[in-house]
């Protein structure tokens, strides 16, 4: 039996319905289509159709869950961390809490303080203006800014420290060993000829920056170390100077 295949697509319209009788379909008849073939291909067809009409809202409900357990994961984790903060709050519990930020803050207060009276002692000098009371107003600020130090450090909890979480133990350190730097370097310069009372008002500094120095380490033990070491160069200043017993004692020296 010979099959007519050029008069088939004047049958089937369509490649796919002619490829799926030919390939499919038993050829009892070939030339009349197979109806109950063609009904299960459209019928395959029409499901298709749906799948990609429910497949858009299928896909939507699914985001619609994801974002909804997103956001429950969400507040959980708000919640969670609502009851872990504040850390300061938490640390308070603890008998030897991590108060390194209030430290901080007395000791950049005092850096601040400490950075506006040496400039201007070493500009009064400069400009031959150096005398025992422009020197004397200046220090006399600085003295009340270590004994404003010394309280507040008095009345900060003594700290546990920390070396990973700002402001670490080195860092606190570090501004102290630099208020220590510009103290013992900036009034360095000045002498008995230029300021006649030069070295009893640099006298009036001794007790007020070694106490500052010691409630430091008391408040945060073992950091005046750190300061000792950095200040390995410039305590021969102090030295020199002859005015800083206490300090250079409260400083390891």
């Amino acid at each position: 039996m010979k099959y007519d295949w050029a008069s088939w697509p004047l049958y089937s319209g369509m490649l796919l319905p002619a490829y799926y009788v030919a390939c499919v379909a038993p050829p009892q008849n070939f030339l009349k289509p197979p109806r109950a073939s063609f009904r299960r291909l459209f019928c395959c067809s029409r499901k298709l159709r749906l799948c990609r009409l429910l497949l858009p809202c299928l896909l939507k409900r699914a985001s619609l869950h994801s974002m909804i357990a997103f956001r429950a994961l969400a507040v959980l984790a708000a919640v969670a961390g609502a009851l872990a903060n504040p850390l300061q709050a938490r640390q308070a519990l603890l008998p030897n809490p991590n108060s390194n930020v209030d430290i901080h803050n007395v000791v950049s207060e005092l850096d601040m303080q400490v950075h506006i009276n040496i400039p201007n002692i070493l500009r009064l000098q400069a400009s031959h203006t150096a005398t025992d009371s422009t020197i004397g107003a200046e220090v006399d600020q600085l003295v009340t800014a270590f004994e404003n130090a010394q309280s507040a450090l008095s009345d900060i909890r003594v700290s546990k420290g920390s070396t990973t979480r700002f402001p670490t133990n080195d860092e606190i350190s570090v501004v102290y060993g630099d208020i220590m730097q510009l103290v013992a370097t900036g009034v360095s310069g000045l002498t008995p000829a230029v300021v006649p009372s030069i070295t009893s008002i640099i006298a009036r500094l001794d007790q007020p920056v070694s106490a500052a120095s010691t409630q430091l380490n008391t408040t945060l033990p073992n950091s005046i170390y750190y300061v000792h070491t950095l200040m390995l160069d410039a305590q021969q200043f102090l030295v020199k100077e002859g005015t800083w017993p206490l300090t250079l004692a409260a400083l390891g020296f």
